[in-house]
């Protein structure tokens, strides 16, 4: 980590950067849109734009948040600078938040979520379970950004507190180590799904790791930043969406700088909105891992039931499965969870 402490760390770690949940509420819709074209089967050239960066730039957003948490608990945290073992605490309580806000919802779905979801699909209750609990733990197909990200967020952990900062050699090495040690385990255990997605979104969720470093130039882009990453993106969504059948390899690379190309115009939108909206939208991407889950389970019912025709109607039901999603989160977060903590109270006190 860097060793200088500097006045706008201390500001970092007071609050959120509005600017970075505005950009992921932006990627987050771009996700339930793709999802409603897949599943409505419509939109295929569309969907194929959208699916060139929409998890890469979630999974860029997902390693600059992990790398501005771990400075805030392990450089602004006074005890860190006197025992340098606090980098080590800091570390466990960074696993252990993650393994809370990205395992639990995940186990919570695959357990009940999913099946239920494939049962109202299918009509088939045995069979539905069955097949919901199998994809959801040992194949990984429903939510898998979600194990993915956490192991990511492990591996980003473990790096940062061998290399102590986020760029130079002792980076380099550490995170080329580390992206060996990931591809060996990918191609020694193929069947495990997870593992192929962790392998393909490394370089997405560290190279975000790494632009968090660079925050004073890429929260702000210069205009010359602007052109070059918009103009790659352009190129690099073409190639995607022009040749579907790239090789595997060519396809990860493609996809990945095409997440972190697309971070920075969305960053030059979020920071040109203002007042209302600009809070708005970034309300929407705090609420960015609930939707996700919510996405999972709304989107396919919604298409089975309200059958879009066409590119606009999938855009309908993208945008009710949003607004139902935040809706749905608001009613747990200020009225349900209060409650049952306050019915837990004379419990625990007992």
């Amino acid at each position: 980590m860097p060793t200088e402490y500097r006045p706008e760390t201390a500001q970092e770690c007071n609050g959120r950067m509005q600017s970075v949940d505005i950009v992921r509420a932006m990627a987050i819709v771009f996700v339930v849109f793709g999802h409603a074209l897949i599943y409505a089967n419509r939109g295929e050239l569309l969907m194929r734009v959208i699916y060139a960066f929409h998890m890469p730039l979630l999974f860029v957003l997902s390693g600059l948040v992990a790398a501005a948490s771990w400075e805030r608990s392990a450089e602004c945290a006074p005890s860190a600078q006197a025992n340098p073992r606090a980098n080590g605490i800091a570390a466990l309580r960074k696993i252990g938040r993650s393994a809370r806000r990205l395992l639990i919802p995940y186990a919570a779905c695959g357990l009940v979520v999913m099946p239920t979801v494939n049962f109202l699909l299918t009509g088939r209750f045995a069979a539905s379970f069955e097949t919901g609990w199998r994809n959801a733990f040992l194949l990984n197909r429903f939510l898998w950004y979600l194990p993915c990200c956490f192991f990511l967020t492990c591996i980003f952990t473990a790096v940062a507190l061998f290399s102590r900062r986020l760029h130079g050699t002792r980076w380099l090495g550490a995170v080329s180590a580390a992206f060996a040690v990931v591809a060996a385990t990918h191609l020694a255990l193929p069947g495990i799904d997870f593992l192929r997605s962790v392998a393909s979104y490394f370089i997405s969720f560290f190279a975000g790791a790494w632009l968090w470093s660079r925050r004073d130039d890429i929260l702000h882009p210069a205009r010359g930043t602007l052109v070059l990453s918009s103009t790659a993106l352009a190129a690099l969504v073409a190639v995607h969406a022009s040749i579907p059948e790239l090789p595997l390899l060519a396809k990860g690379a493609v996809k990945s700088l095409a997440g972190v190309a697309a971070f920075f115009p969305l960053m030059a939108v979020a920071n040109a909105a203002r007042d209302l909206a600009a809070s708005a939208a970034a309300h929407v991407g705090r609420t960015t891992l609930f939707l996700y889950c919510f996405d999972f389970c709304a989107t396919p019912i919604a298409v089975r039931y309200l059958h879009p025709s066409g590119i606009l109607s999938s855009l309908a039901v993208a945008a009710g499965v949003i607004v139902t999603g935040l809706f749905v989160n608001l009613a747990w977060e200020y009225a349900i969870l209060p409650e049952l903590r306050r019915m837990m109270k004379p419990v625990s006190a007992g």
